[in-house]
């Protein structure tokens, strides 16, 4: 029996199969790494994996999965409109010569639109679609990110063969929202135990994201004015082009370390030696920073975003609720006791519901029944 074929799609993934890209990847190209990563371990798949142009070869191998390069797939490189056109021509190319069973991809674009009607409805195909932040439960708001999104977001979502959502309130808001249901499966990472490493002490104060407005860092650059006694480090990758800007609009304390470009699998020696990781965002899906945190048994203060109240449900830290007054007070009685117990029970939290071995499970199970096998 032919092994079935896999083909999983988002632009900016390549540079987690390859660390000397220094570009960002999110939390949707990582778990959707973690997933191909799995499946393909597994022996059962043939796992390709379709990625933006970084000036790497059109085709290469990692780990056993086939990673193909999408030409002029790179907004901050090919700019110009005519590469518009080219970028739209190279993806119809990819998708129209790809032999895949099944396509899965993530995050709220154009291109879910673009492979149902082509995957789905020319190929008859299966697609799975995994929600990445909670705002992409609600297509209306996708109107303001560029024209015609909305359009063929929603129409993607409504055709999916399966919608994978990262937390109960992101299944329940879609449902609310467009009316589609959704089956919840938990961000799956390799789980190891990062920090068995006890001569590692935990001091200082982190923040790991890309730069957006919506992340507010502004808010971390607060408590550090306020806690000047405290070692603050800001993990921010961001475009070349945006970071003088950025560093120009934002005065720091000289408690705050800046800290660029780090390639994803070295951001663990910065969790690891943090007493607190802290999050600002407005929205999130399930972070993958919290995940990170968790493996390096790190307490987690988050302003607003607490998926299925995970923070104070397992007593992995505190949600302030956008009072930084509470967060400061919660970061001044951190003792070592408190950093001990938050992080034994983030790690204990980590462990029992985000094994990748579970999550690759679930794919594993939905793929099987859309083929038969």
């Amino acid at each position: 029996m032919r092994k079935i074929k896999i083909v999983f799609i988002i632009h900016k993934a390549y540079m987690i199969f390859n660390e000397n890209v220094h570009q960002i990847a999110g939390g949707a190209e990582i778990n959707l790494y973690n997933i191909a990563k799995k499946l393909a371990e597994s022996g059962e798949y043939e796992v390709d994996f379709i990625v933006g142009d970084y000036d790497q070869n059109d085709i290469e191998f990692y780990s056993g999965i086939k990673v193909i390069k999408m030409k002029y797939h790179n907004t901050v490189k090919y700019s110009k409109i005519v590469h518009k056109f080219l970028r739209l021509f190279s993806l119809l190319k990819v998708l129209v010569m790809s032999d895949g069973d099944v396509y899965i991809t993530s995050t709220a674009s154009k291109l879910l639109g673009q492979l149902v009607i082509i995957e789905k409805f020319l190929k008859r195909k299966k697609v799975i679609y995994r929600i990445a932040s909670d705002l992409d439960t609600n297509p209306k708001l996708c109107k303001n990110k560029e024209k015609g999104l909305a359009f063929w977001y929603l129409l993607g979502l409504k055709n999916s063969d399966v919608i994978i959502a990262q937390s109960e309130k992101q299944k329940s808001e879609l449902k609310k929202n467009t009316g589609v249901d959704s089956i919840v499966i938990k961000n799956g990472f390799f789980i190891k135990d990062y920090s068995n490493n006890v001569s590692i002490k935990k001091e200082s104060i982190i923040w790991v994201s890309r730069y957006d407005t919506m992340k507010r860092p502004e808010l971390f650059i607060e408590l550090a004015r306020r806690l000047p006694k405290e070692e603050f480090i800001l993990v921010m990758p961001c475009d070349k082009d945006l970071l003088p800007a950025i560093l120009k609009n934002i005065d720091y304390p000289p408690n705050v370390k800046y800290i660029g470009f780090v390639p994803f699998t070295a951001t663990y020696e910065y969790y690891l030696k943090a007493k607190l990781l802290i999050n600002t965002s407005e929205y999130e899906g399930f972070p993958n920073t919290f995940i990170q945190a968790c493996l390096s048994k790190t307490p987690i203060l988050s302003f607003r975003v607490n998926p299925d109240n995970f923070i104070i449900e397992n007593n992995v830290g505190l949600m302030c609720e956008d009072n930084i007054d509470k967060a400061v007070e919660f970061i001044t009685g951190l003792n070592k006791e408190k950093i001990f117990l938050y992080g034994d029970n983030a790690f204990k939290y980590v462990k029992e519901n985000h094994d990748i071995i579970y999550s690759a499970a679930l794919y594993d199970d939905i793929i099987k029944r859309f083929l038969k096998r």
